[in-house]
């Protein structure tokens, strides 16, 4: 999970004015039993000029070096639910410091799902899977799996039944699998096994980062006259977009650019000939682009149609 702090829009070294020092900070937020919380608003604050929320989910970003910092934790129904004085953070702009915060839940509040999800062969889906749980247009991920053990723990602020759907996706076969969810009012555990089988992926692009993780089917590549460029936006967020592009029409291995508002070294600052592309199919119009990329701690894989 990201946890991207913004002034002036965003914070870098670039950007605008900030009269601070910058460190890195994630915050690791489990309920009281030690289970990770999902889908929580942070806010920090120091006075009026240093005040800010994040997107739900994003939990790592820059903070000021030798400031204490306000927490407020607020719900997918902006109910402030946890507030707390933290900090003061010491290092440099690449450190980063972890800090566990621990939110008591009301027992309604606190939702786990759990099962087991395979592949179209029924074997367990292990570094080549992901679950994902969508409610109310949010979605969840796990993308470490346990020999096929999946765990997605969240909060909901409604206590009125709803739906939800769980989804599997094997990244090595490009298929997929989906089924519902029905939230019962006063029932907090949910177990569900799921098959990663049924539906063909055609565009799917998988991102690793020393920050987080992220799995979306929002990708675009065109062909113009200097480069391949493929369009990454993270599922349910336009906002977050990343840019790929190499000098490259074919396959083989190519010197790229990469920026993006996902945290890894280097690719926030969008440096020129970085990154190390890996094309293994390369189609006409219509057809597929498939490959992978690297860059410091930036790393990922992808099948995308070719628009142009």
């Amino acid at each position: 999970m990201v946890y991207t702090l913004h002034k002036c829009h965003t914070i870098s070294r670039q950007s605008c004015d900030v009269p601070y020092g910058l460190t890195q900070l994630c915050l690791d937020i489990v309920d009281q039993n030690g289970d990770p919380i999902e889908n929580l608003t942070a806010c920090l604050s120091i006075d009026a000029a240093f005040n800010f929320c994040n997107p739900q989910n994003q939990y790592c970003g820059w903070v000021p070096v030798g400031e204490n910092l306000d927490l407020e934790l607020r719900d997918i129904c902006n109910e402030v639910i946890h507030t707390e004085a933290i900090g003061p953070f010491v290092g440099s702009f690449t450190d980063v410091t972890t800090q566990v915060i621990t939110v008591t839940l009301p027992s309604y509040a606190s939702l786990s799902f759990t099962g087991q999800a395979v592949d179209c062969g029924g074997d367990a889906l292990t570094d080549n899977g992901v679950v994902s749980l969508t409610i109310d247009d949010q979605t969840f991920y796990d993308f470490n799996l346990d020999n096929g053990a999946y765990e997605i723990n969240l909060i909901n602020c409604s206590v009125s039944a709803a739906e939800g759907t769980l989804r599997a996706i094997d990244t090595a076969e490009l298929e997929s699998g989906e089924t519902e969810v029905i939230l019962v009012t006063g029932q907090n555990d949910y177990q569900t096994d799921i098959s990663a089988c049924g539906v063909l992926l055609t565009e799917l692009v998988t991102i690793e980062s020393s920050m987080g993780q992220l799995v979306t089917e929002e990708v675009s590549a065109y062909q113009t006259a200097a480069e391949t460029l493929l369009i990454i936006k993270e599922s349910n967020n336009s906002n977050t977009v990343t840019y790929i592009g190499f000098k490259g029409f074919g396959e083989g291995t190519f010197s790229g650019n990469i920026l993006s508002p996902i945290e890894s070294t280097g690719a926030q600052q969008g440096l020129v000939d970085q990154a190390t592309i890996t094309i293994t199919r390369y189609d006409d119009i219509g057809g597929f682009i498939v490959g992978s990329f690297s860059e410091g701690a930036f790393s990922g894989d992808f099948i995308v149609t070719r628009e142009r």
